[in-house]
């Protein structure tokens, strides 16, 4: 079942601003983990090499220890969000699952070339978002040092940071693609919300007319996750 919320004037739905509130918590901390991660495939590490690394103690706008901070809880946090996110869409994900099987069975119409696309992308970044947390939490356990070096959990560290890097990398490519999938609804809600903050600001206050603002249509194809 597909349900859309459509924000006409007035302020946004609660259950719109807490979808809202994720997709603003997720963009930021995939941001921050984004830039962050650049600076590490830039300026990696790899110790002091007894003078033999020309990057060893280099810095760009901090030093290396916040970047590893910025990194470290931008990551958490979006981690955190993202299980949120799922647990809210839950029932969408378990109800396109059920219809998927029944197509593959038989037993209903295929979707539109529009909703594959969609749950293509949505399925991928599920995928890679466990590569990524699992590494990410990896790391969060084992931080660099030389006795983390020596431990291995099913992986070598390097087999960890190979997963770690190009799992982030699929990842923020196919994130972007849904955020543009959902650019209208972002841009449409983002607005409501502009609204409501205006409207408590002295002098801009505006009577606003309940039971306009946010509208349910429940269509019968595809999801908005």
């Amino acid at each position: 079942m597909r349900e859309v919320l459509i924000e006409r004037q007035g302020t946004p739905s609660r259950r719109t601003l807490v979808h809202w509130a994720m997709v603003f918590m997720l963009s930021i901390s995939g941001l921050l983990t984004t830039l962050t991660g650049i600076y590490f495939l830039v300026l990696p590490s790899g110790g002091y090499q007894g003078g033999r690394n020309p990057d060893y103690g280099k810095t760009f706008l901090f030093d290396r220890d916040i970047w590893v901070g910025i990194h470290r809880w931008a990551g958490i946090v979006m981690i955190a969000v993202a299980v949120i996110h799922i647990v809210l869409h839950w029932q969408w994900v378990t109800e396109m699952a059920r219809r998927s099987m029944a197509i593959a069975r038989g037993q209903r119409k295929p979707f539109n070339h529009k909703i594959w696309i969609r749950l293509a992308v949505v399925s991928v970044i599920g995928l890679v978002f466990l590569g990524v947390a699992a590494s990410g939490i990896y790391f969060f356990v084992l931080p660099e040092g030389r006795a983390a070096k020596f431990v291995v959990f099913l992986f070598g560290r390097s087999t960890w940071d190979l997963i770690h890097t190009w799992a982030s990398i699929v990842m923020i490519i196919v994130a972007v693609i849904h955020l543009a999938q959902r650019w209208k609804w972002v841009v449409r809600v983002t607005q409501g919300v502009a609204r409501s903050a205006f409207a408590w600001l002295p002098g801009l206050r505006r009577p606003v007319v309940r039971g306009s603002m946010a509208v349910q249509e429940r269509l019968t194809e595809g999801g908005v996750l």
